[in-house]
C-alpha cells in the first residue's frame, strides 16, 4: 500500500496551475511550493490512507482518480466522495490533527501534491483566498456526508419495515400497488363493458 514518491522539483507546473487550489500563485509561488511539497504515485487499486491512521498532510489530485470511504457497522464499504484533478482529500486531519475519519483508494493511477502544515502555512500566506477555498471543500463534504447518512437510514427504515410485513401485509401492498396502476384501471373497464356486452 505504500506511495511511490517523486522528488518534489520533478512535480509539473502546469499541474500544479490546473489546480483551483493554487491558481491564483505566480510562477515563482508556485514553483516555491513545488520545492517545499512532495509529489506522490499510486497505482489502481492501491490504498492511499486507511481511516484511523495519523494524518498531518493533506493531498491535491493532479492527475487521476480516487475514492474516500467508510466501512459501516455491518462491515460494509460505503463510498463518501469521489476525486478527481483539482479536488483535494485528508484535509480534515491536517487541520484539527486527528486521525484520518476516512479511508483513500485509488480507482486510476494516480498523483497528488502532498501538503503539510508549514506548505498549507505557505499557501495561506500568499494566497489568504485559499483557506475559503479549504473550508468550501469540507463544507461540500460535510453536505455529502449528511445526503449520504439521510439515504442510508431511509434505506435501513424500509428494510426493517419489509423485513417485519407480515404475509397478509406483503399481499396487500401487492394489491393495493396494482389496484391504483393503469394496468388494474384499464383492465377492470375492459371487463365491465364485456360484462355489459353480454348481460345487455
Amino acid at each position: 500500500d505504500n506511495a511511490t514518491e517523486v522528488p518534489s522539483m520533478a512535480i509539473d507546473l502546469e499541474l500544479l496551475k490546473n489546480a483551483p487550489l493554487f491558481q491564483l500563485l505566480d510562477e515563482d509561488e508556485l514553483r516555491q511550493l513545488a520545492s517545499q511539497a512532495e509529489e506522490r504515485s499510486y497505482v489502481a487499486g492501491q490504498t492511499v490512507f486507511k481511516a484511523a491512521e495519523p494524518g498531518d498532510e493533506m493531498h491535491v489530485v493532479l492527475q487521476g482518480r480516487a475514492e474516500t470511504f467508510v466501512i459501516d457497522h455491518d462491515g460494509r464499504r460505503v463510498v463518501v466522495a469521489e476525486c478527481e484533478p483539482g479536488d483535494i482529500f485528508g484535509e480534515l486531519s491536517l487541520l484539527d490533527n486527528q486521525p484520518r475519519s476516512a479511508g483513500v483508494l485509488a480507482t486510476a493511477p494516480l498523483r497528488t501534491c502532498v501538503i503539510d502544515r508549514d506548505d498549507l502555512l505557505y499557501l495561506f500566506t500568499k494566497r489568504p483566498a485559499a483557506a475559503l477555498d479549504v473550508l468550501q471543500v469540507l463544507g461540500r463534504r460535510i453536505r455529502q456526508t449528511d445526503e449520504l447518512l439521510r439515504q442510508r437510514s431511509l434505506r435501513n427504515a424500509n428494510l426493517v419495515i419489509e423485513e417485519q410485513a407480515s404475509l397478509g401485509d406483503r399481499v396487500s401492498d401487492v394489491v393495493a400497488s396494482f389496484g391504483g396502476s393503469w394496468s388494474f384501471i384499464i383492465s377492470a373497464s375492459l371487463a365491465i363493458l364485456g360484462w355489459i356486452a353480454l348481460n345487455g
